[in-house]
């Protein structure tokens, strides 16, 4: 295929690393836009076209989309992190605010440019206008992309839940021997890699083939519960002890309150927890193998095993 000028928010993220690494191999033009100045220095000496803008930049964002052939869109997760500790008269962002301002910047970025081919990272969950925490703000970019009517070809590939979440309890993994979640120990739930994500939407910004606009799911191998990747863990991990606890809604209140969550952040990612264990965050598509990723969760605990003990060799 010819060289194309491909765009990539998130550059350093889960998800754009990979779709940046696997285009470059392809031999095209990749603009990395990104928020970390020195992840983006390594992805410069690998040969990107560098953009260090915040995702809010209109100016930013429209010179990095200015006369590409695709653009990949992201409005950044929801951080499974504390915020930054804040004196109280100042008042943290809300995230509906956040990601209200952030998808504004990205709808103006691409009207400036016109760029033909779009394709956004959302979620399972998307097509609901309410009642799914932080997916409620993709829903809302989903609709105001559609309205944007300088697309060409517009995607919004709804991902499932991702593997890398179990990331976040590695430490109590280690020396609790515990995965506690307030999520129904045997709902099951279509868990993706996200190196299978980013594969898949290298793909989709590479072609010249008409999409126009759709919806597209993208899910792992299988459905999966907690407690059976519980399970995989521990016997990869060689932890026969470790076990899943399904943590009620008020623990697990309580366990983010004193962790420096925000009310309105707790709140948010109860309902997106209860909107799993009611089924809610559910494919609308039937699922063909160009829906599937690859890698299963006894690949990826393979893969999360050498990442978690690597990083505490370098502690």
């Amino acid at each position: 295929m010819s060289k194309k000028i491909i765009a990539v928010m998130g550059a350093t993220g889960q998800v754009g690393r990979v779709i940046v690494e696997d285009l470059l191999k392809r031999g095209h033009v990749i603009r990395a836009i990104g928020r970390n100045e020195r992840k983006m220095r390594n992805l410069l000496a690998k040969g990107c076209e560098v953009y260090l803008y915040e995702f809010d930049d209109v100016e930013g964002l429209t010179e990095a989309f200015r006369d590409c052939h695709s653009v990949f869109c992201m409005i950044p997760p929801v951080k499974m992190t504390p915020p930054v500790k804040m004196t109280p008269s100042i008042k943290a962002e809300s995230e509906e605010v956040f990601q209200n301002r952030v998808g504004i910047a990205i709808y103006d970025a691409l009207t400036r440019t016109r760029v033909p081919r779009v394709v956004t990272l959302s979620s399972m969950g998307a097509a609901l206008r309410e009642g799914t925490g932080p997916i409620t703000g993709l829903h809302k970019q989903e609709e105001r992309l559609n309205d944007l009517r300088t697309i060409t070809d517009l995607i919004h590939l709804r991902a499932g839940y991702f593997m890398e979440n179990f990331a976040m309890a590695a430490p109590s993994i280690l020396y609790n021997d515990l995965i506690a979640m307030p999520i129904n120990a045997n709902v099951p739930i279509e868990m993706v890699a996200t190196r299978d994500i980013g594969w898949k939407i290298a793909d989709l910004l590479e072609r010249t083939d008409p999409f126009h606009h759709q919806v597209f799911d993208f899910v792992g191998p299988r459905a999966i519960s907690y407690e059976e990747a519980t399970a995989i863990l521990a016997q990869i991990l060689d932890k026969p002890d470790l076990r899943y606890v399904e943590n009620t809604f008020e623990e697990e209140r309580d366990f983010l309150l004193k962790a420096g969550f925000e009310q309105e952040s707790i709140a948010s990612l109860l309902e997106m927890f209860q909107a799993i264990n009611l089924g809610k965050l559910h494919p609308t598509q039937k699922l063909t193998v160009e829906h599937r990723g690859t890698t299963t969760v006894e690949e990826f605990a393979q893969m999360f095993v050498h990442r978690m003990f690597s990083t505490a060799a370098r502690r």
